[in-house]
């Protein structure tokens, strides 16, 4: 039997999640990234769709310690933190300690720390969080082999007396270009099953179905497709059942000057034909 790593319980599904959000940006934005020698990344934004939200962001890579993250927003309501990630403690663990001005469970200034240890055939997580009147605990954990994995994760409010909130489980088999998932969300309340497939170097596609478990009559289908059209552009489209949403991005880079546009828009056909989001980004620089 060979080695096998199974993913965090928070990274099940991974694969698909990453198809159906990442580059759907219906804002209208403007971003530029310098990556120095030293392993400092310096990244500026601004987003021109919610009130002109301006965003700097630092990033500093030690090799000997980790990763070190710093980012502030102009608008309070979106939060500034500061994360140190340790990666090399000892193998196989991996700590992150965040402090955060607006935490979206909390909603108020939170501070965390994350714990993650991998190793062969097992794979442990514990979040602490805290906003010093209330405080969180996730636990979670996944075995697995041969490309099967197995997980659960508990919620645990510390400060009402060890209660638990939420559990979850899941389960995930996987492959080089393709993963297959089936795993609970909100308390169990949700059930997903999931599904991604590396067509080809320049295909991939998924499916999702969500089916809400005290109801069986709310459920939803997601289909998504990613492609490489050529080494500069790339495209991805996404449709949602039944409420028609049909979202679309498209992804061109430029040489020289060196910038990285994405054209993203969003159709609801159960309520007209034409978009109900738009969004241009522009991304200057190291991206």
């Amino acid at each position: 039997m060979s080695k096998f790593n199974p993913p965090a319980f928070k990274d099940f599904s991974k694969s698909s999640k990453d198809l159906f959000k990442k580059k759907f940006d219906f804002t209208h934005s403007f971003k530029t990234i310098h990556k120095a020698s030293n392993g400092l990344t310096l990244e500026t934004g601004s987003n021109f769709t919610e009130n002109y939200k301006g965003t700097i962001k630092a990033k500093k890579v030690c090799k000997d310690l980790g990763e070190f993250e710093a980012e502030a927003n102009t608008d309070a309501s979106t939060e500034s933190k500061f994360t140190a990630k340790f990666t090399k403690l000892t193998p196989g663990l991996t700590l992150t300690t965040s402090a955060s001005t607006f935490d979206k469970d909390f909603k108020k200034p939170s501070v965390s720390l994350d714990a993650g240890y991998r190793q062969d055939y097992v794979t442990l997580g514990l979040i602490g969080k805290s906003d010093l009147a209330q405080a969180k605990l996730d636990a979670s954990g996944a075995v697995g082999f041969d490309g099967f994995s197995i997980g659960a994760q508990a919620v645990i409010d510390l400060t009402k007396g060890f209660e638990t909130t939420e559990s979850n489980v899941g389960l995930e088999y996987s492959q080089a270009d393709f993963t297959a998932s089936l795993y609970t969300e909100k308390n169990s309340d949700l059930l997903n099953a999931s599904y991604f497939h590396k067509l080809n170097s320049t295909t991939s596609v998924g499916a999702q179905l969500q089916v809400d478990v005290s109801n069986s009559n709310k459920r939803s289908l997601t289909f998504g497709l990613e492609h490489q059209l050529d080494s500069e552009t790339s495209v991805k489209s996404k449709a949602e059942f039944p409420s028609g949403v049909v979202s679309t991005s498209i992804e061109h880079r430029l040489a020289n000057p060196k910038v990285q546009f994405t054209v993203g828009t969003q159709f609801n056909f159960n309520k007209s034909y034409t978009a109900e989001k738009f969004g241009i980004g522009a991304t200057f620089g190291d991206f």
